[in-house]
């Protein structure tokens, strides 16, 4: 099973990624933490079978939640406000903010779906019995370990800010004088 850090950091650094080189200002860091939050959600059955039931009831874990029809839901209830917004039926001035943030939503869910996916999930579509059999790449919490290490160095690399803010604050490099 994928860690959480994993499911945070993939649709973070996936969409820290997009909002750089395609949306730039129109989408804002927000969201791409929004998207972080929401690649941890799905896991939170595992939270309300324990305090519902008294134990981690692993039987509606990996079932509803982790299903991509919500993502898809999300998705095209987003295509919808945006459409509607165009033709004028929708007024509100915040669309934007609201179309951003379920887009962010989907992204996140899609993506903890498809990183479980490469984890032994089989059934991306539930309650469909439709079965997507990839071959289980994370098949032990070192391996996963490793993923989150690797992924927290390949976001230090790219975001050059806060690199530099994490050198200062380990007094390995000086505050720049201005």
């Amino acid at each position: 099973m994928a860690n959480v850090a994993t499911h945070i950091l993939v649709p973070m650094l996936l969409a820290e990624i997009y909002r750089r080189n395609f949306a730039k200002k129109q989408f804002s860091r927000w969201y791409v933490l929004f998207a972080g939050f929401m690649g941890a959600i799905p896991d939170f059955d595992l939270l309300y079978t324990r305090f519902a039931t008294g134990s981690f009831n692993m039987m509606y874990h990996r079932s509803l939640t982790h299903s991509l029809f919500i993502p898809a839901l999300l998705l095209v209830a987003g295509i919808a406000i945006y459409f509607m917004y165009l033709q004028k039926i929708i007024k509100y001035d915040g669309w934007e903010v609201c179309c951003c943030l379920i887009f962010a939503g989907s992204f996140g869910l899609a993506t903890h779906t498809m990183l479980d996916g490469i984890d032994g999930l089989k059934y991306w579509f539930y309650p469909l019995a439709w079965e997507i059999n990839l071959p289980n790449l994370i098949y032990n919490k070192f391996r996963a370990g490793i993923l989150d290490g690797v992924l927290l160095l390949v976001w230090l690399l790219y975001d050059k800010e806060i690199l530099d803010d994490l050198l200062i604050f380990l007094h390995i490099r000086e505050t720049e004088r201005k």
